[in-house]
């Protein structure tokens, strides 16, 4: 808890006021259709920006979320930790993990690739990146030694 209020503070102090106006500007998820999917894309959940949805939610509690919401699937992300949950044929959840920050054991950035046809598919990659001087980097910027830990060992 003491590493997120650094983190808060550090990123109060340093992103701009028109880079915060940017952010407050921008939608609070993405809906479309895909085929006869719809779609909602957002980054905790359909209700709260900040709101993990972590694999072991409960499967009803997803599916009220998806039909709040008007989808079929629900991509979020925030907890930083990939899945994919398919509630049935036509209600499918995914979090995308990150590409920054893991917390599933492992620093290679992941992210999902979704194809939708006639069914979901949906496809994990992890990708190498040069990590260490993100690390670095991040030290340098002042945040706390943890994040940069974090990074290199995958346990955001």
């Amino acid at each position: 808890m003491k590493q997120m209020k650094e983190w808060i503070a550090w990123t109060r102090k340093n992103v701009t006021e028109e880079n915060k106006e940017f952010l407050r500007s921008l939608p609070m998820g993405i809906h479309f259709m895909a085929g006869k999917y719809c779609v909602k894309i957002v980054h905790g959940s359909p209700r709260r920006l900040n709101e993990y949805l972590c694999e072991d939610v409960a499967d009803e509690y997803l599916m009220e979320l998806l039909v709040e919401s008007n989808s079929d699937v629900l991509v979020c992300g925030h907890t930083h930790i990939p899945y994919y949950k398919k509630l049935s044929d036509d209600k499918h959840v995914i979090n995308a993990g990150s590409v920054g920050k893991p917390r599933h054991g492992d620093p290679q950035a992941v992210y999902v690739l979704l194809e939708i046809n006639r069914k979901v598919w949906v496809n994990s990659h992890k990708v190498r990146y040069d990590i260490e001087s993100v690390a670095r980097a991040v030290e340098a910027a002042g945040l706390t030694k943890e994040f940069a830990v974090n990074l290199r060992t995958g346990r955001g």
